[in-house]
């Protein structure tokens, strides 16, 4: 358990994530995105005769809310930019 999101991408791991009570596969190649605080375990569905390979990324919920803000609300962004309240238009 962790207090980031977590971001998986798994390079040549075809397994699974138990998640939730549920196991989940997760295809070589594909993007896995575990929530901060969510109880996980990871599993081979085979035994390997190769090292797995993947990219992990820990993001905080603070880092990923100011990327997507600006995304999310750009009249909000400009308001900011010129000094102005930042209500909405």
């Amino acid at each position: 358990m962790h207090d980031e999101y977590q971001l998986c991408l798994s390079l040549n791991w075809p397994g699974e994530y138990d998640y939730r009570g549920t196991y989940y596969r997760v295809p070589a190649g594909s993007l896995s995105v575990i929530q901060p605080g969510e109880m996980h375990a990871a599993r081979d569905l085979a035994d390997r005769q190769t090292h797995a390979r993947f990219l992990v990324m820990y993001a905080s919920p603070d880092m990923l809310q100011s990327i997507a803000a600006p995304k999310a609300y750009p009249s909000r962004r400009w308001q900011r930019q010129q000094g102005s309240p930042t209500k909405a238009i």
